[in-house]
């Protein structure tokens, strides 16, 4: 398996589409009570929140791409806000590439990142029914601290 790891910005957002969709789509599946507003997201309104996060503060995109032809595989946002709060925005890798350390190495590439820019306050949002990443995350010292509750339709 030819990896390759690319680090990268805002300027590789388009790239990401295809993947991020399948990782909506994964969680408009798992969700108990908003599936029909998450399966309406759009990547077009995601990138322009992202891209606003790197006008005013600074983001990070890494694609994992495989073989030749650098297929997409996986990739890995985080972001840092003008107050220097850091996020794991979004991290995915296809099913077919779990299990071969793809996910810890853009984690560890990511935090990397962060800790290089001085940011040590640094959050991730998993979506209620996603709990299974939970494992994944503490590995990294990433634990559940409160659920924010909200009503259909917001």
């Amino acid at each position: 398996m030819g990896i390759r790891y690319v680090d990268t910005d805002h300027t590789s957002l388009e790239q990401v589409r295809p993947l991020w969709e399948r990782l909506r789509d994964h969680h408009a599946a798992l969700s108990v009570h908003f599936a029909e507003q998450i399966a309406k997201n759009t990547y077009d309104d995601r990138v322009k929140a992202l891209r606003e996060r790197a006008e005013l503060g600074s983001l990070k995109v890494i694609l994992v791409q495989e073989g030749a032809a650098d297929t997409l595989v996986g990739y890995g946002i985080a972001s840092i806000d003008q107050q220097g709060q850091g996020e794991i925005d979004s991290l995915y890798v296809l099913d077919e590439y779990r299990g071969c350390g793809l996910g810890h190495e853009l984690m560890d590439r990511m935090l990397r990142w962060l800790g290089g820019q001085g940011v040590h306050n640094i959050g991730i949002s998993v979506l209620f029914g996603n709990e299974q990443v939970f494992r994944f995350y503490a590995k990294y010292g990433f634990y559940p601290r409160a659920y924010l509750l909200k009503p259909k339709g917001s």
